[in-house]
């Protein structure tokens, strides 16, 4: 990973050096992950969740249409399917 590529999930509140420090520990993880964004979210935007999923060995990235930042909020029926769905098929 470049720093091209860990700059892109950066917010405008983060910091290069804290963000590409908590991509280098992301590798530490080795349990089942699963990571969510939404398409529109402004404040964690998909490309960071990208990031983040490539970082965790086996982790698995889903994506949820038309949903901004509070996922729970507006896609709750969505999201708790990805969960249950994630945790059917964790050995």
């Amino acid at each position: 990973m470049n720093k091209a590529d860990v700059s892109a999930g950066i917010s405008p509140r983060q910091s290069f050096d804290s963000w590409a420090k908590f991509v280098a520990e992301l590798e530490r993880i080795g349990v089942p992950a699963l990571i969510v964004a939404s398409e529109l979210d402004q404040h964690c935007p998909p490309k960071a969740a990208e990031i983040i999923a490539s970082g965790i060995k086996g982790s698995q990235l889903e994506i949820i249409a038309g949903a901004g930042h509070p996922i729970p909020v507006e896609k709750p029926c969505e999201l708790a399917r990805m969960i249950n769905s994630f945790l059917a098929h964790i050995d």
